[in-house]
């Protein structure tokens, strides 16, 4: 068995809203539904791999307010980031 250590960093204020605005588009939310400031607990892969094929390149991953349950992962494509299941 292969385990690999990655490294996760705090995400910046910028990757955050990105985050966020991606959210809002993929749950049709509103900025007063989910306002500026929301995604506090936010960690960033830059260099994650899935096994092949698959994705390589920044992962971001949202623990939620709310619960630890409350997690979404998000990634960028052409410099655009989006929800992790969003196709």
């Amino acid at each position: 068995m292969i385990i690999e250590v990655i490294c996760v960093r705090s995400a910046t204020n910028k990757e955050k809203h990105e985050m966020e605005l991606a959210t809002r588009r993929k749950l049709r939310l509103t900025k007063s539904e989910l306002p500026d400031g929301s995604v506090r607990f936010a960690g960033i892969i830059n260099d994650y791999m899935t096994e092949c094929p698959g994705y390589c390149g920044k992962v971001g991953v949202v623990v939620w307010g709310g619960a630890p349950g409350f997690v979404d992962s998000f990634i960028w494509s052409k410099g655009r980031c989006k929800h992790a299941t969003e196709r």
